[in-house]
């Protein structure tokens, strides 16, 4: 069991927010055609896209929609991936304006 916030969160519920997170992460890489991927990054940003949908949501006071309700975890589908879809436009943001990151260099032979 871990403690967070004060609450206990138990292996059962940190595999289900996995699991939709991934699936949130995949959802949302689908949708830009971003492909360069694995399913480790996609379940990082889908997670961060859950917190940041869920977050959202209820600071908005926006419906629940797509509501699943899997081992006592309530988990708001269409919202973690509208989070996910964020998190990955911010992110193609910060690298068409940076460049890109890493580049090759090319040798010539004069």
């Amino acid at each position: 069991m871990l403690t967070f916030n004060g609450s206990t969160v138990s292996l059962v519920q940190m595999f289900v927010w996995l699991v939709v997170a991934l699936i949130s992460g995949v959802i949302a890489e689908t949708v830009f055609g971003y492909s360069h991927m694995g399913l480790l990054s996609a379940s990082v940003l889908g997670l961060l896209g859950a917190l940041l949908g869920t977050w959202a949501a209820d600071t908005l006071h926006l419906p629940s929609l797509l509501t699943l309700n899997l081992f006592g975890i309530t988990v708001e589908l269409i919202w973690c991936t509208v989070g996910a879809i964020v998190v990955i436009a911010i992110l193609q943001t910060f690298r068409a304006r940076g460049g890109g990151g890493y580049r090759r260099r090319s040798r010539r032979n004069y």
